[in-house]
């Protein structure tokens, strides 16, 4: 028996996974394939029993059992989808997924105008929120590998949702910026668990390179607690006309058990910015500097 998941692209959005357990019955690893075949729709089969997987399974044509190895299922493809338009965002090895999501929000900001004078082209600004539920809510963990995970599986969602809000290619985004929001019952660890350790990678990914520190920002918080996310150049930390943040909140979140993750990405720098320093046509590129 080999656990394994199924894709979930119209799953509700408290849905993490779809799980099941099977095997092919003929005494090897089942395939990607063969589990799309067997047990097909995408309905969550969470806490079934084997003996009701078997049963589902028996009543399926002889064709639709796989019995050549193919492909081993030992990845899996993830489709991180709160509705039907989001492509999917990557790949996980078998696990259980902590991630629970009760809302997401997207944000966008344009600035068309500063001192009566206008700002052409107008300056844009996009967020990304999801409310998550804390795993560790009222409790204490010296172990927080599952917020880890959870922020792996957000830099990846909440990053493309920011860049396909803004309506641009990843690789045209100019700079970017994290920020957290903690529950009454978690503490600010627990926004730096999700923040820090695995969210980057896909994040940097969502918007192509991303040589630069992702600017970090966390407290603590009850609903509609706004936080300023920091902004800075994607590729190299020096250029000044990128200092900026954007203040987001999402108005019922974070309830008491939960954390509000925000991500933020930007088509250009501040408005009419004049302040001198390193420019963006002088980027080189290479250490997150300059």
């Amino acid at each position: 028996m080999l656990p394994g998941t199924l894709p979930y692209s119209n799953a509700p959005a408290e849905a993490t996974a779809v799980w099941a357990q099977t095997d092919t019955g003929q005494g090897q690893a089942p395939t990607l394939d063969c589990m799309r075949k067997v047990l097909g729709s995408p309905m969550p089969l969470r806490g079934k029993p084997a003996s009701y997987l078997k049963a589902r399974r028996a009543k399926e044509t002889p064709s639709s059992h796989c019995t050549d190895p193919g492909q081993p299922l030992d990845r899996v493809e993830r489709r991180g989808t709160i509705g039907r338009d989001m492509a999917p965002f990557g790949r996980r090895r078998l696990g259980v997924s902590a991630l629970k999501i009760r809302k997401l929000l997207t944000i966008v900001e344009t600035t068309t105008a500063e001192m009566d004078r206008p700002v052409e082209p107008p300056t844009r600004k996009a967020a990304a929120l999801a409310a998550v539920e804390n795993p560790f809510a009222g409790r204490d963990s010296d172990d927080l590998s599952a917020l880890i995970d959870i922020g792996e599986e957000l830099g990846g969602l909440l990053g493309q949702m920011a860049v396909k809000a803004l309506g641009i290619a990843p690789s045209a985004v100019e700079s970017y910026g994290k920020a957290a929001i903690v529950g009454e019952r978690g503490e600010i660890e627990h926004a730096a668990a999700i923040l820090h350790p695995k969210l980057g990678k896909p994040f940097r990914a969502a918007v192509e390179k991303g040589a630069a520190l992702i600017p970090s920002a966390k407290k603590m918080g009850g609903p509609g607690t706004a936080i300023d996310v920091p902004l800075g150049h994607k590729d190299a930390a020096f250029v000044r006309s990128h200092f900026d943040a954007m203040e987001v909140r999402m108005p019922d979140a974070p309830r008491s058990g939960e954390i509000v993750v925000a991500l933020v990405v930007t088509d250009s720098g501040r408005p009419r910015a004049r302040v001198g320093g390193l420019s963006k046509n002088e980027i080189v590129g290479r250490d997150g500097l300059r």
